[in-house]
């Protein structure tokens, strides 16, 4: 819809007015169109509630922390995560909802590294 709203005002000529009255859009509307090309974003406005793992985000990230410091082959899974939850701090969620959580926090724990030689 965007396409057609943006073609109609850049392209044909059509005013914002004449636009909303042939589409039966608000002119609000179609000024945002105008305005922003790309598609529409959702964006959370904060994270939603986990009633399970809520108290349990510290224990997994220092877990996680900990492994950065060991070979790759002593590190720790998610099913062993889940199993050290659930035998020492008498976690009683799924494994799939571990899973879920170390997935949306591994990436943000990795360092990056941008290389700075350029090709001469």
């Amino acid at each position: 819809m965007k396409e057609h709203i943006r073609r109609d005002h850049l392209i044909d000529g059509k005013s914002i007015r004449q636009i909303a009255r042939e589409r039966h859009l608000s002119r609000n509307t179609i000024r945002a169109a105008i305005k922003d090309a790309g598609p529409t974003v959702y964006k959370r406005k904060k994270e939603p509630p986990a009633p399970v793992l809520g108290s349990f985000h510290a224990i997994v990230k220092q877990i996680l922390k900990d492994d950065e410091n060991q070979p790759k082959k002593q590190r720790h899974t998610c099913r062993r995560i889940w199993e050290r939850l659930r035998d020492e701090h008498g976690f009683t969620g799924a494994e799939s909802t571990v899973r879920g959580h170390i997935g949306r926090i591994r990436p943000s724990l990795r360092e990056t590294y941008i290389p700075l030689e350029l090709d001469p």
